[in-house]
């Protein structure tokens, strides 16, 4: 069985991937960390920032939706997907997302957790 312990670890790294401006390398840091533990939303979400950078939108969505599902009350993630709406042109869906985060005490500004 795997540890989730190391999905921190991998999450890390992806952190570090995404300062360094290695996007493909933070996404496969995040997959690890998902596959050892797949209720980990900061994983998601950050996998969601790096696909954002790629302008992958649609993935991105797709990440920042499976971290509101583990973590419903994380202001950050509503931003993020936000972000990825309006870039994809859905100007209602973000604005019910900044809505929301603002309604948890979220700020303007994407986040990496």
């Amino acid at each position: 069985m795997l540890n989730p312990k190391f999905a921190e670890a991998y999450n890390n790294r992806g952190l570090a991937c995404i300062y360094l401006g290695k996007y493909f390398e933070a996404i496969g840091n995040y997959t690890q960390a998902i596959a050892f533990n797949p209720k980990y939303a900061v994983s998601y979400n950050n996998r969601g920032v790096a696909h954002n950078y790629l302008k992958q939108y649609p993935a991105a969505v797709e990440d920042f939706t499976k971290a509101i599902e583990l973590a419903p009350t994380t202001a950050a993630y509503y931003i993020n997907r936000a972000e990825a709406y309006r870039a994809l042109g859905l100007k209602n869906k973000a604005k019910a997302d900044e809505k929301r985060a603002k309604k948890l005490g979220g700020q303007n500004s994407s986040a990496l957790g």
